[in-house]
């Protein structure tokens, strides 16, 4: 079984786009997952929740807005 991660989902705001990124506080990992259009929000961090939590993963959210 792999160990178990704390998967810190980090959602950034950009107006009408935004950017996914996952962290790992643990080990400091950071992996980006790229930018998407604002009205796929709900689903694209709903499917991302749901699989790491499949995978056993504690998953947490950090949501920020981009300076402008």
């Amino acid at each position: 079984m792999s160990k178990q991660l704390e998967c810190r989902i980090i959602i950034t705001h950009f107006g009408t786009t935004f950017s996914l990124a996952m962290f790992d506080p643990k080990s400091g990992r950071h992996e980006p997952l790229g930018k998407h259009p604002l009205k796929d929000i709900d689903k694209i961090v709903r499917d991302l929740k749901v699989r790491m939590e499949r995978e056993g993963h504690k998953v947490s959210f950090n949501e920020v807005t981009a300076p402008r």
